[in-house]
């Protein structure tokens, strides 16, 4: 596919750059079963990334305001967490995995701030290769889609033995590309079609394809939570540049969206009974909010996304100074279980966490931040995120990036989830070259 002309060079600015190129073009890749561990969400340009931060520390001086702060935080969380595991003779295993993670997140995070910053001084349009850099590597994994919904389609199923070994949990069926599953991969094309619609860097017959392509496997994920992502997305954004005119086309997108995932529930029976059951869930929630417990354990999925967050938010308020303690979700997850949701005993991974140690999460990054760290670090995440919205609102196309970014972590919980950690690297450095004065934006969204 022919690079549109965004006035890049190479983006290969030293050798080492090309592990933070590596780290983004394998972004979408994030359940390879080479690594031997018991999660889903297995990042694998994550790697790549920390390894470039760890290899251009030295040279990091001019990002050490935003070093300082993201390391002050984790640090924090990390002596909270201790001081609980100690106080609370907790299991280690947990406080280990929830350090290893923040690191992972803070080194491929700062990796990603120095290399964006090495693109802002050496490129014509940063803005316009940072984003082109994700779109470049969503081609392979395109291609993935085409075969799975090939194979859909025709119910022919030559494929399933690679996409099986290439992922931890492939779902025959589904269009999950190379993702750890239909509603990860949900989350890559959303934000592809969001860089790339109505972007006059991506024109022509060939980009015109592309993106019919990336909209026909969005829909073939037959993922309630993407097509979730997708209405929080358009309502958070129409919020943050709220007119009347846009209220009335929201409405608009709104009506059709429900229409075409109606459309979309009919031809996959999965996606049927969640749709179902979100009707009978909202319906109760208005006339009936005493029957929505019950309504909530009728669906095991449901439950993990919905009931998950609820809980959490029942443990921050038991634990409102210092929360629960960082990765200690699941480990206080049964008592709430007992208590509140017998009946969602019953469900294979809400079983699994109380009998065999299976790790829940909150499903929610707010409410992790809440739950396991408390009211000070929660509203400091919260509050950060908010000043980033607030500085970049004159660029709308970043916005729409950041607005992803936030919708995004409402359904997500990983203290490294790669898309978000590209979106926030890349607003830090808009906002660090003086509000974006100094950062070519010669093209919209």
């Amino acid at each position: 596919m022919k690079i549109p002309n965004i006035g890049h060079r190479h983006l290969l600015y030293s050798d080492i750059d090309f592990f933070a190129l590596l780290g983004i073009l394998t972004m979408p890749f994030d359940a390879l079963r080479i690594f031997p561990l018991p999660m889903t969400y297995r990042p694998l340009g994550c790697l790549f990334l920390c390894l470039y931060f760890f290899l251009t520390f030295s040279s990091t001086k001019k990002y050490k305001n935003n070093r300082f702060i993201f390391f002050f935080v984790c640090i924090l969380m990390i002596f909270v967490s201790f001081s609980l595991f100690l106080l609370q003779n907790r299991r280690f295993i947990s406080f280990g995995k929830f350090v290893i993670t923040i690191i992972f997140g803070f080194c491929s995070l700062m990796g990603l701030v120095h290399y964006f910053k090495k693109i802002v001084i050496n490129e014509d349009n940063p803005i316009a290769c940072i984003t082109y850099l994700y779109v470049l590597s969503m081609q392979l994994p395109l291609i993935f889609g085409v075969i799975q919904l090939f194979q859909i389609v025709t119910r022919t199923y030559y494929f399933n033995s690679f996409f099986t070994t290439l992922n931890v949990r492939f779902s025959p069926g589904r269009v999950c590309i190379s993702a750890a599953e239909p509603a990860a991969a949900s989350e890559y094309l959303l934000l592809y079609l969001i860089i790339i619609l109505k972007n006059k860097l991506f024109t022509g017959k060939k980009w015109l394809i592309n993106k019919i392509i990336a909209v026909i496997l969005f829909i073939g994920t037959f993922s309630m939570k993407g097509y979730l992502l997708c209405f929080l997305f358009f309502f958070f954004y129409k919020c943050t540049y709220l007119k009347l005119r846009d209220l009335i086309s929201f409405s608009v997108i709104v009506i059709v969206g429900v229409f075409i995932v109606k459309l979309a529930c009919n031809l996959n029976a999965y996606l049927l009974s969640r749709y179902i059951f979100m009707e009978k869930f909202f319906i109760s929630l208005i006339t009936a909010p005493e029957d929505v417990f019950n309504i909530l354990t009728s669906s095991e999925s449901a439950f993990i996304r919905i009931g998950n967050p609820i809980i959490g938010l029942m443990m921050f308020k038991d634990n409102v100074l210092l929360g629960a303690g960082g990765g200690y979700f699941y480990r206080t997850y049964p008592d709430y279980i007992f208590k509140y949701f017998p009946k969602a005993l019953d469900m294979m991974e809400v079983n699994a966490t109380i009998y065999n140690g299976y790790e829940m999460t909150s499903r929610n990054l707010f409410v992790r931040f809440f739950a396991e760290n408390g009211i000070f670090i929660g509203t400091l995440f919260a509050g950060y995120l908010l000043n980033i919205l607030k500085r970049i609102r004159n660029n709308k196309f970043i916005a729409k990036l950041f607005v992803f970014g936030v919708a995004a972590i409402l359904l997500q919980d990983s203290l490294c989830y790669q898309p978000f950690v590209y979106i926030l690297a890349l607003c830090i450095v808009y906002l660090e070259e003086k509000g974006g004065q100094n950062i070519c934006c010669n093209y919209n969204i």
